[in-house]
């Protein structure tokens, strides 16, 4: 299976990168000389999901330890029980 070709990550490469510096000149914008308070403000909150930490993806519900449970079945020491009735009709 080919990759992507170069000129696709090229240009991905360039459209994130312009991406990023527009966003930039919108959150340097602290005069509001060329975008409005609310328009940064709604930059801002959009961005803040994919920027800030997800607490929720670190603990558990409302912040608490995640409790991680083993099962029995994913204990390598613990043998299959043997089923006679299987053996027997082979």
């Amino acid at each position: 299976m080919p990759g992507i070709p170069y000129y696709q990550r090229q240009l991905g490469a360039e459209v994130r990168d312009l991406t990023l510096k527009e966003i930039k000149k919108i959150l340097l914008d602290l005069e509001h000389k060329t975008y409005t308070e609310n328009f940064r403000g709604q930059v801002i909150l959009r961005l803040a999901g994919n920027v800030l930490p997800r607490i929720q993806e670190i603990s558990g519900q409302d912040g608490k330890p995640i409790k991680i449970i083993f099962d029995e079945t994913l204990n390598p020491a613990r043998q299959p029980k043997e089923n006679n009735s299987l053996s027997s009709t082979l």
